[in-house]
């Protein structure tokens, strides 16, 4: 992977970067914890995004007489363009990225230099997380938890390298840490409003060495105005799908199986297994010959949105024919277990068929 990237770690400059929108209630905290940090060397770059809560006044009036402050603001142009213009603002050697809305836990900057001090050249560490509510409180009974806990699992098995085949368990660019070699190799941040954090993960799991650090360094929060609460069914599907037909045009199985240490099928395995990799779309989108620059042209001007409805209708199929490989088998399992129904006057005493239950359950029910 290179030289080294930084000859004395322990005195490199960490820039974290704010992207901050109308969270004024949190946005205090978010701040607070990264310049409580136990390591000093730091900056924090926040960049308002168009706020109309007070979240600038907030900011100024609290945080302005710290000289590793830096705040500045502007009309909204969105999550991803506000992280890339930070980064570009920022100087230091290293890159986090922080949610206005989460927190960092007092020595996460500190213990992932310690490990970045084993890595040579570009670097993407995560770390694990704790899912907390509006009131700051720990919520392991939720969804979200249980996704992450479940994700974790999945994950633990699998090289450092291959993590984010199988899902997107850093849950957040909150997450993201980062050498600034890395940035400059990987580039931007997309304006993908569900996946420009997985897109961006998978496209630096390329160039990096990617390591998941095994402690809980992140306060990930959770309510009612995050993206992970939106429930666009059709959005979802056509960030997903794009993000790894791009994937597997930039680096096919035989070349990610040799980039993350796996075998080929290994790789298809993992894939398969991801509840958020779709492989009919996928499948589709690679068909069509589309180049990378297509595939996310198309996403923003939905096109690909319109042309994977129009193989939703022709198809006479239910959108499950479009989702993950877990939840096609869970619906026919689901499907399966039914009680078995009497065999209606007329029928010769034949049970339903499990041709006729896939049929019913294919039925067309989502939005179009």
């Amino acid at each position: 992977m290179g030289h080294t990237v930084n000859s004395d770690i322990k005195n490199g400059r960490v820039s974290v970067v704010i992207p901050s929108f109308n969270h004024c209630r949190f946005i205090g905290q978010a701040v607070g914890s990264v310049l409580s940090q136990t390591y000093e060397n730091i900056e924090c770059i926040v960049i308002d995004d168009g706020s109309s809560d007070g979240s600038v006044e907030y900011l100024r009036d609290r945080y302005s007489s710290d000289p590793r402050f830096i705040l500045s603001a502007r009309e909204n142009r969105g999550a991803h363009a506000t992280i890339n213009e930070a980064i570009a603002s920022s100087s230091g050697e290293f890159i986090g990225i922080l949610n206005s809305d989460d927190v960092y836990q007092p020595k996460r900057v500190e213990t992932l230099l310690d490990v970045q001090r084993e890595i040579a050249g570009p670097s993407f560490l995560i770390s694990e997380l704790e899912v907390i509510d509006d009131q700051g409180r720990p919520m392991s009974e939720s969804g979200p938890a249980h996704y992450y806990a479940a994700m974790s699992k999945k994950v633990s098995a699998l090289p450092d390298a291959a993590v984010f085949l199988a899902g997107n368990v850093a849950m957040t660019t909150s997450n993201f840490f980062f050498t600034r070699t890395t940035w400059e190799t990987v580039g931007e941040f997309r304006g993908l409003r569900y996946t420009h954090d997985w897109d961006w993960a998978l496209r630096a799991s390329e160039i990096a060495t990617v390591m998941r650090v095994r402690e809980g360094l992140l306060q990930y929060r959770v309510h009612g105005r995050n993206t992970i609460s939106e429930s666009n069914i059709w959005k979802h599907i056509v960030e997903n799908s794009v993000i790894f037909a791009c994937k597997l045009l930039r680096a096919g199985l035989d070349e990610t199986a040799r980039i993350v240490g796996l075998d080929r099928a290994s790789v298809t395995a993992t894939l398969l297994r991801n509840e958020s990799f779709l492989p009919v779309p996928v499948m589709h989108l690679l068909a069509s010959g589309r180049s990378e620059y297509d595939l996310i042209k198309g996403v923003f001007d939905q096109s690909i949105e319109q042309e994977l409805k129009e193989v939703h209708r022709l198809g006479e199929s239910g959108l499950d024919i479009f989702l993950s490989v877990k939840h096609i088998v869970g619906r026919i399992q689901d499907s399966t277990q039914r009680p078995q129904q009497v065999a209606p006057p007329g029928s010769g005493g034949r049970r339903e068929s499990i041709v006729g239950r896939l049929r019913g359950l294919m039925k067309p029910g989502f939005p179009r």
